[in-house]
């Protein structure tokens, strides 16, 4: 039997250049992606897997066109409110990770409502990070541990936006990019990187379990 990693991350990349490549707009393009984020997670939990991260929005994002912004802005309210009741049908727990404080106050509470409404669920968890950044997080680590005279490697785990966690075991990008682009730089320095051209949008079950053969046939010793 293969072997199936426990915590996934993807880089859900892909979404303007399918908007292109079906000349559409691109906020066509995200919401495309948007609804690529149930099926892959009934994907992960048909193969066992038991976290999912989703980098949804970057901190470096917000340079983009404000048309853009206020598009995916929309979207991230719309996801949110009518998302929900499949969550908890499907019975995935949802946390988010990322500095929300950037989004407005109605979109910070459907975040903690919905959080705190799939709270219970304990057999699959889908992580979304939102306005997220890898450097940041672990500067944040530190501002919250500087009063520490001596910081070991637990401290900084515990005070990541991932405490509690696993670290990723495998993660996926989407979209032809090899780079991590800022994404969970303390967590995967022992994760599986595996890199696909496929559009995030065009991303489906055979893609995920080429993926998932990629994963089975990797030795994973962690440096003994």
């Amino acid at each position: 039997m293969k072997k199936v990693p426990r915590h996934i991350a993807i880089i859900m990349d892909g979404n303007r250049r399918f908007a292109k490549k079906n000349n559409v707009e691109v906020s066509d393009g995200h919401k495309k992606g948007s609804q690529k984020i149930q099926e892959v997670c009934a994907l992960a939990k048909e193969f066992g897997v038991e976290t999912l991260t989703l980098f949804a929005f970057s901190s470096e994002n917000w340079s983009r066109e404000q048309n853009e912004l206020s598009s995916l802005n929309a979207l991230l309210k719309d996801f949110l409110k009518t998302e929900k009741h499949k969550f908890i049908e499907n019975k995935i727990k949802v946390k988010v990770i990322g500095d929300i404080k950037a989004y407005d106050e109605n979109i910070q509470i459907d975040i903690k409502t919905l959080e705190e409404e799939t709270a219970c669920f304990d057999k699959f968890t889908l992580v979304i990070a939102l306005n997220y950044g890898g450097r940041a997080e672990i500067v944040r680590a530190f501002n919250l541990l500087k009063n520490n005279t001596q910081i070991t490697e637990e401290d900084i785990t515990a005070n990541l936006y991932t405490c509690g966690l696993e670290n990723p075991d495998l993660l996926i990008r989407t979209g032809g990019a090899s780079r991590l682009s800022n994404f969970l730089l303390w967590q995967m320095s022992y994760t599986e990187l595996y890199f696909t051209n496929v559009l995030w949008p065009e991303f489906g079950k055979e893609d995920f379990e080429l993926a998932l053969d990629f994963f089975s046939k990797q030795e994973r010793n962690f440096g003994k």
